[in-house]
């Protein structure tokens, strides 16, 4: 079954299942309670970790196998626009994340700084396009499978995220979601925010084009593309 669809599509759900159903439901707290929350978390973290090298093992062994023929302008999108992404993953840990599950509600009663007069969670949105721009830009199924996967958990994963930090916190929770929107820029649109640029600073925008550099360096060594292919015909 080595360097199928199938246990690729396997790899994918068993790695979007630990996040999902692992770490945003009762069998969360059920194992806290069992194992205690240090060990919890070291065991999550090797099984998400064993989880990602099998899911990128199994795309890296996948069969070419194409679903639909991208068009130059998508092509050259992951080049023109995973800065973003990467800049959008940046800024969400430089300054305290009130969305995580351990942060502190006295954040969320200072309300959105930075990032967050964007979106609530910018990490998950940066996920989210760096997966729509490498599934649109190649087009074939295993691909679709892949970056797919990590589209749905991250989408997904601001609804869960929602949902616990609710019931963690309870009202602050409730006026900080007033105060800021999932979807990017919708907060500021409805005038519910203005954007903190000044909170943002450059500093996620300079370490975000230097970890792009260094990924594009290394991006045919790591996953055997050249991101040159994704210019293929554009000039």
């Amino acid at each position: 079954m080595t360097g199928t669809l199938p246990l690729l599509f396997i790899a994918t759900l068993a790695f979007v299942g630990a996040h999902l159903v692992v770490s945003n439901t009762k069998l969360r707290d059920t194992l806290i309670a069992r194992l205690g929350d240090g060990p919890y978390k070291g065991l999550y973290s090797l099984l998400v970790a064993a989880l990602l090298v099998w899911m990128i093992f199994a795309f890296i062994n996948a069969p070419y196998e194409p679903v639909w023929s991208a068009p130059i302008g998508l092509r050259h999108l992951p080049l023109a626009l995973m800065p973003i992404a990467f800049i959008l993953i940046i800024a969400a840990q430089m300054r305290g994340n009130p969305a995580t599950v351990n942060s502190k509600t006295a954040q969320l009663n200072d309300g959105p700084k930075g990032i967050f007069t964007i979106t609530r969670h910018p990490m998950m949105w940066g996920l989210a396009l760096w997966g729509a721009l490498h599934m649109a830009a190649m087009g074939d199924a295993a691909a679709i499978i892949f970056f797919g996967g990590f589209i749905v958990l991250a989408l997904a994963g601001t609804w869960f995220i929602d949902k616990k930090k609710q019931q963690l916190s309870g009202q602050a929770w409730s006026a900080y979601v007033a105060a800021t929107s999932n979807i990017p820029f919708v907060a500021a649109l409805t005038r519910r925010a203005s954007i903190d640029w000044r909170g943002i600073g450059f500093g996620p925008v300079i370490i975000g084009l230097v970890v792009y550099a260094i990924l594009l360096a290394l991006h045919e060594t790591i996953i055997g593309v050249p991101p040159a292919s994704f210019l293929s015909g554009l000039f």
